[in-house]
């Protein structure tokens, strides 16, 4: 792909003003961040604005599962019941679950720090998305 190639190139200009036993830490430092940020930009783009602010809520501090299950009853069944009821919170919680932003360990709900990094992520590259918190 040439963009690659042409961003590839200017790679190779910025490494030769660094020493270069330094090449490959900074390299594999830029490829971490790369893949950490297309997962990032992947589940923002799946993600339901309410499962973001649950990782807000959760930021703040852990809670039960049952309580955790009665925030989605109170906060997010109201939003909208007819979608949510049906698709339930075990289903709902499901994404967060799967995408390591959310534990469940000894029936309480803990934000990782995957979530805590993916939130503030999101607070500081997505203008405009506003965080209920």
């Amino acid at each position: 792909m040439e963009t690659v190639n042409a961003l590839a190139e200017v790679l190779r200009e910025e490494l030769n003003n660094i020493v270069p036993e330094q090449h490959t830490l900074i390299l594999i430092r830029a490829l971490a961040e790369a893949r950490v940020i297309a997962n990032f930009e992947s589940i923002f783009a799946n993600i339901f604005k309410s499962q973001v602010d649950a990782l807000a809520d959760l930021e703040d501090e852990q809670m039960s599962l049952e309580e955790f299950r009665g925030w989605f009853n109170e906060h997010i069944l109201p939003r909208n019941k007819e979608v949510f009821s049906e698709m339930g919170f075990e289903n709902w919680v499901e994404y967060l679950l799967r995408n390591s932003l959310v534990v469940i360990d000894d029936n309480v709900a803990t934000m990782t720090q995957k979530g805590i990094d993916f939130l503030d992520f999101a607070r500081r590259h997505k203008d405009g998305f506003v965080l209920v918190n």
